[in-house]
């Protein structure tokens, strides 16, 4: 435990905090992630997640489902769903980025064009 918590020796704090996230990246993985999709295959529906900021390996969270979605306004976050869809051969990819805005779905339509023309049309 005191590995864990950085507090032991650097090399030992290392090792322990490496085993500890891949535990948790695994059970992500494969005991979440991936039942899910099985649950949703037997249900006849599409998945979509958004694996940002997760505990895993971000681009394995997404190659699971079958839409991975990203959410505000961040371009770098952008492209780690639509690199995951890309490298895996899917077609889609979405994002709820309109909510990011303003305060949660109180953005106008004007901020909604503006934003979908800096991102989207502009070279």
């Amino acid at each position: 435990m005191p590995a864990l918590l950085g507090k032991s020796d650097a090399e030992k704090n290392a090792r322990v905090i490496y085993d500890y996230r891949s535990v948790v990246d695994e059970l992500l993985l494969d005991h979440f992630t991936r039942e899910w999709k099985r649950w949703g295959v037997g249900k006849g529906k599409m998945l979509r997640n958004q694996s940002h900021g997760s505990p895993a390996n971000t681009l394995d969270l997404y190659s699971v489902v079958d839409i991975p979605e990203t959410e505000g306004n961040d371009i770098l976050r952008f492209k780690f769903a639509t690199s995951a869809a890309h490298v895996m051969g899917k077609p889609l990819v979405s994002s709820e980025s309109a909510t990011w805005l303003n305060e949660h779905f109180l953005s106008s339509w004007g901020m909604l064009k503006r934003l979908s023309t800096c991102f989207f049309w502009e070279a």
